[in-house]
């Protein structure tokens, strides 16, 4: 290893700064993108499998009662109403709760416990917006912290709150009564939530013939890849590649110095095999001394991103698989050189 780099100091000096920068730069792209795998892992690990978002268009207000009716049939899925405000007596804020019009199947929530079902003036929230409260009161009545949801771990339930419907209607009798149309998510997952909604479409039919229900798909889980090709990735991978093309151009050059020493070993005997496989050793070993490099000083600057063994090894093989891809693209035009140089040559030069 040290012999390449006495021999051709200049060069294989470059090719390791070359690749250091590329392997610095690969180095951050693999953090992050782990980082967001993990994310999304997490956050996947507590979201609905299925979900449909609906919209009940109204000709005329419709009472607490009657949309607690229309859920009387549902069997299977959680259905949950939207945008409805709350005010809550010790926080300075209005929130929009999930207010649970229909609950069969436990809450899908990062919780150290399972939730089979909301007691009564029980709330279900995220510990930092109840700041230490034990109990909350909204418009005088008091209502139980039933399950506290951890928003530092899981920054995807920070201020969230789960109330029953009874309990929010029973607050707010009249909240529904101006509203000409009503959102619901259809939550669900182990069960047909077009099932729910097909039996939620019916009871609108036999109570209120004149309004209407329509449903549109909602993507709950996010595309992993979305997190893979973020902003920062591009980046990275823009530098990683123009290393490459420094790299390819220094390699070539490397390759047009020894051609002497290239067309002499062809003389006596050397395939072009044999020679691309002894120049290729040689540049592994000048890649492998960046890939070190660039692995000390990532973890200098971020020893916290990869405790975690889970991290430590796709990032240990995507360096690998780095450094081959490295190689072979490195030796592409360095490869048909070899390949088109003639013993001959050697006399010449």
């Amino acid at each position: 290893m040290f012999a390449v780099i006495k021999r051709y100091s200049n060069v294989s000096v470059l090719i390791i700064i070359c690749f250091f920068s590329a392997f610095i730069a690969l180095y951050n792209g693999i953090t992050s993108t782990l980082q967001v795998v993990h994310t999304i892992r997490e956050k996947n690990e507590y979201v609905y499998r299925n979900q449909v978002r609906a919209t009940i268009f109204l000709p005329k207000p419709i009472s607490p009662q009657e949309l607690l009716m229309l859920m009387k049939d549902v069997d299977t899925c959680n259905v949950v109403l939207d945008n409805m405000p709350l005010y809550f007596d010790q926080i300075d804020n209005v929130f929009n709760p999930e207010v649970v019009l229909k609950q069969n199947e436990p809450f899908s929530l990062p919780s150290s416990e399972r939730i089979d079902s909301l007691k009564k003036f029980s709330l279900i929230a995220s510990e930092t917006t109840i700041k230490g409260n034990k109990k909350l009161s909204i418009n005088g009545i008091t209502f139980d912290i039933q399950n506290i949801l951890d928003d530092k771990t899981y920054p995807f339930v920070n201020n969230l709150f789960i109330i029953n419907g009874e309990d929010y209607f029973y607050i707010f009798p009249n909240r529904i009564d101006e509203q000409d149309r009503l959102y619901i998510n259809i939550y669900s997952n182990k069960n047909n939530v077009y099932s729910a909604y097909t039996k939620i479409q019916k009871s609108l039919e036999e109570l209120i013939p004149e309004a209407r229900i329509t449903s549109s798909d909602v993507i709950t889980r996010e595309n992993i890849f979305e997190g893979v090709f973020n902003q920062d990735n591009v980046i990275f991978i823009g530098l990683f590649a123009f290393a490459l093309l420094n790299t390819i151009i220094l390699s070539y050059y490397w390759v047009v110095v020894r051609r002497h020493e290239i067309a002499i070993r062809k003389a006596f005997g050397y395939t072009n095999f044999s020679v691309i496989v002894l120049l290729s050793k040689e540049l592994f070993q000048l890649i492998f001394i960046s890939a070190i490099l660039s692995i000390i000083t990532g973890i200098s600057l971020s020893f916290t991103q990869i405790q975690n063994f889970e991290k430590f090894v796709p990032m240990a093989i995507g360096f690998i698989i780095a450094m081959g891809i490295a190689v072979i693209i490195s030796m592409i035009i360095p490869a048909v050189y070899i390949l088109n140089l003639q013993p001959s040559e050697g006399v010449k030069l």
